[in-house]
């Protein structure tokens, strides 16, 4: 390994000088014509770091050399740094909006339970019955370990109901994904694949409000992969009676993992979320989204699929209203 540089790969890269990554940059194609080394350096240090903001380089098509390396084809680190603040501000937006779709997928299944004339204390009493003996005993020490002041937030509820806890009190102390298993044990006990279905839809949801929260990269991804499941059918149908988009950018929006969590996330937040006052935030913030992702829209008119998902994604946001 050569002395003061990085290896990825087996491939030579840049040290951590902001300066040597910029001219790593350069020499890949990248151009500084929108903003100069001084300001890209700058942004490096100080604001987007330097494996954050390259990343987004993936979304741009390249030259193939005849000695085997590449560079990329009119792309500017203006670019870079507009992709890298766009996906910040979607972060931004889509966090709220997550977080009451996990609010109100609970509400949902109070109501369902409370329509099934469900008891809450022995629904509750089954499902923890019904778990593996291992799952059971992870799920006792967990509540047993954030009794009292071991969790600020909900461990007076847990102390109070550990012996015989009601349905509503399991629902506000289980995180996404515990809750998400409860959910499933309703689906099946209740014999909807309707609720299955939306458990699905739910499942993604839930792992986009962690991307969002963990401060994760989201748009360097949407040009590549391919979900691992098929679609769930309502977001499926939900899509084509939008009346929007034919049925092969259909597949190609929902074929994508990180475009099908994000149109998971729509979709629950249309048809779970039933207080007007957070819906109408979410449209706002969807509203403000797409305006701050057009600012530079004249930069990607050439990008196919930058413009293909913007326009895709704007339709439906406004679609599912």
């Amino acid at each position: 390994m050569t002395k003061h540089k990085m290896r990825w790969h087996g491939k030579p890269g840049p040290t951590l000088d902001p300066k040597d990554q910029i001219s790593y940059l350069a020499s890949r194609g990248i151009t500084f014509e929108r903003v100069d080394q001084n300001t890209a350096t700058r942004y490096l240090r100080d604001t987007g770091g330097f494996m954050r903001t390259a990343s987004y380089k993936s979304l741009f098509p390249k030259l193939r050399h005849t000695d085997g390396s590449s560079s990329y084809i009119g792309l500017d680190f203006a670019e870079l740094m507009d992709l890298t603040e766009i996906d910040h501000e979607l972060r931004f937006c889509f966090l709220p909006l997550v977080l009451d779709v996990e609010h109100s997928a609970k509400l949902q299944l109070l109501y369902l339970a409370n329509k099934k004339h469900e008891d809450p204390y022995e629904i509750v009493e089954a499902y923890i019955s019904s778990l593996s003996s291992g799952k059971r005993q992870r799920l006792m020490a967990e509540l047993e370990n954030r009794r009292g002041d071991s969790d600020i937030y909900s461990g007076f509820l847990i102390d109070k109901y550990v012996e015989d806890m009601p349905l509503w009190v399991i629902a506000e102390v289980f995180d996404f994904g515990d809750f998400l298993d409860l959910w499933g044990f309703c689906a099946r006990r209740w014999h909807s694949e309707e609720l299955i279905q939306v458990r699905y839809l739910l499942k993604d949801t839930k792992d986009l409000r962690n991307a969002c929260a963990h401060g994760s990269c989201i748009l360097n991804g949407i040009a590549s992969g391919y979900a691992p499941y098929e679609t769930p059918l309502p977001l499926i149908q939900a899509l084509k009676n939008a009346h929007i988009a034919s049925d092969q950018e259909i597949e190609r929006w929902t074929s994508n993992p990180r475009t099908l969590e994000l149109l998971a996330a729509l979709w629950c937040s249309n048809e779970l979320v039933r207080d007007e006052q957070r819906r109408t935030y979410a449209h706002a913030s969807l509203d403000n989204f797409f305006a701050r992702a057009r600012k530079h829209a004249d930069w990607y008119k050439d990008n196919e699929t930058l413009v293909s998902c913007y326009r895709f994604f704007m339709l439906i946001a406004k679609a599912w209203r």
